[in-house]
């Protein structure tokens, strides 16, 4: 009889091992990151039962035991007894007969080898099991940038890009080569691209209880098309270079012309662009958001020109942007398949200046001048109106003539012509000067389209649209509070005189 009973339970304990065959396991196959160049994301399946963590536990040789984790530790003497054990946050473990463990520097092999040897040598038991019947489950703090910052519930074999993936990946501009995990008070950085890369497993370590994980900016985040394996949007370490970028996009195909890299720099105001031969100039610093090409041998040779009114580089619209107030050009070298929304987007659309009505392009093969709806395009993002480019199109997005308004005060108040670094001062004496007798030089304002006020000085900036105005002196404001006085008097005088003439005239007649 005590025999069966024993191989019922143990029958129990296969059962609960097998239970994943039939339970639900839940998915999110839609599940998309955000990420850089061959750091892949994969759907991740979700378990909630403890079987399938258990087998995965197990299977894994190096475990360690983390506080919370639940054993079942089943004897049989005279009867089988089932005990649940739970490891303490000190990592100390009460298991009857033998007293307390401390499990700390401990693998569970090593952990359950010495608990089944302490019971048989302390009770004379046929039979000792020492199983992991419940994982720990603890919450793991992940912030900075990524998509929905927050607590996420981790067991031990949760990794860093687990819990990234659990709040739904990171957000553009977001670093995965500078990962920052917060451990008992130490800070450690992690390369999430190494654990890519060559499956350095150190580079995205298991979770413990306690850990933070904070994913800051990207420092340097550059693209690289054309004749590469793997093209795409990398982030680089400060000090990597070209020689980096182009191992981490797998390498030039064999048709590359290396000797003609092509690299896109947006500096403050310019753009300018580089061809570089990877065999002389393969350690060239990479910078922020520069745009690297590789054509290939046999490819057509050839350039863009777009010029107008244009920021210059991508812009960010949850960032304040300074409005370039003067028209720019800018050479693109052309890649097959390159569109007027690509262009644009590289050098971060029109700006609120520019003559959208205007503009056209003019074909370099044929000299067809096509008119272009660039408003529209730009803010709907249509890839369905989209145009494709050729090799030497030329694209021109006039910029509007700028004015700057000058009223109130002045000898010939007006619209001028905005010119930059142009001051207040310039385009008072642009508008003959100030009145001596009527305007007041300390009384200088910006008047926005509501109506108010800025106080302005004489080496104020302008900027396109501004309205200058100037106000009248103190003495001309007293002198008409003194005319209205006068008024008033004169009329109060008169009211008081007909009033006695009304009185002296009853007077007479009682």
């Amino acid at each position: 009889m005590k025999r069966n009973a024993v191989i019922i339970i143990l029958l129990l304990s296969a059962f609960m091992l097998s239970a994943d065959n039939n339970a639900e396991v839940s998915q999110d196959n839609n599940l998309q990151i955000s990420s850089f160049g061959q750091l892949g994301v994969p759907s991740i399946q979700r378990t909630p039962n403890d079987a399938v963590l258990i087998k995965r536990i197990l299977s894994n040789t190096v475990y360690r035991p983390t506080p919370g984790d639940s054993y079942q530790l089943i004897i049989k003497l005279d009867k089988v007894t089932s005990y649940i054990l739970v490891l303490q946050q000190n990592y100390d473990l009460d298991v009857p007969y033998i007293g307390t463990v401390n499990a700390k520097k401990m693998t569970f092999m090593e952990l359950r080898n010495l608990v089944q040897k302490k019971i048989k040598s302390s009770i004379p038991t046929d039979y000792v099991s020492f199983i992991l019947s419940s994982p720990a489950q603890f919450d793991v703090f992940v912030y900075g940038g990524v998509k929905q910052p927050g607590m996420i519930t981790a067991n031990p074999l949760t990794r860093v890009w687990d819990a990234i993936t659990e709040v739904k990946g990171l957000k553009a501009g977001a670093s995965y080569r500078n990962v920052i995990l917060f451990r008992n008070g130490v800070q450690r950085t992690i390369d999430l691209s190494q654990f890519n890369l060559h499956a350095d497993i150190s580079q995205n370590p298991t979770l413990q209880p306690g850990d933070k994980i904070y994913i800051p900016q990207a420092q340097i985040i550059v693209k690289i098309s054309g004749k590469v394996r793997y093209p795409g949007i990398y982030e680089l370490l400060p000090g990597e270079d070209l020689d980096n970028l182009i191992y981490y996009a797998g390498g030039a195909t064999l048709d590359a012309e290396v000797s003609k890299i092509e690299i896109t720099r947006f500096l403050q105001k310019n753009v300018s662009l580089m061809t570089v031969n990877l065999s002389e100039q393969g350690h060239m610093k990479i910078k922020n958001e520069d745009r690297v090409v590789i054509r290939g041998k046999s490819e057509k040779q050839g350039m863009i020109m777009i010029e107008g009114a244009l920021y210059g580089k991508p812009i960010s619209h949850d960032k304040p942007v300074t409005i370039p107030t003067r028209s720019i050009a800018v050479n693109i070298p052309y890649i097959s398949g390159i569109t007027l929304l690509d262009v644009l987007t590289q050098l971060g659309g029109p700006t609120p200046f520019a003559d959208a009505s205007a503009s056209y392009i003019v074909r370099g093969a044929t000299g067809e001048k096509i008119p272009l709806d660039v408003k529209s395009l730009w803010e709907n993002q249509n890839r369905d109106n989209d145009i494709k480019l050729q090799a030497d199109d030329y694209v021109l997005i006039p910029i509007k003539k700028l004015k700057v308004f000058v009223s109130g005060q002045v000898f010939n108040p007006g619209a001028f012509s905005y010119s930059s670094g142009y001051t207040v001062s310039d385009y008072l004496l642009a508008a003959g000067g100030i009145n001596p007798d009527t305007g007041d030089k300390n009384k200088i304002f910006f008047v926005d389209n509501k109506g108010s006020r800025k106080h302005a000085l004489l080496t104020s900036e302008v900027h396109p649209g501004d309205l200058i105005y100037v106000d009248k002196t103190s003495w001309i404001q007293t002198q008409k509070i003194f005319d209205n006085i006068v008024v008033i008097t004169t009329f109060t005088t008169a009211l008081i005189t007909v009033t006695n003439l009304i009185l002296n005239f009853v007077k007479q007649f009682q």
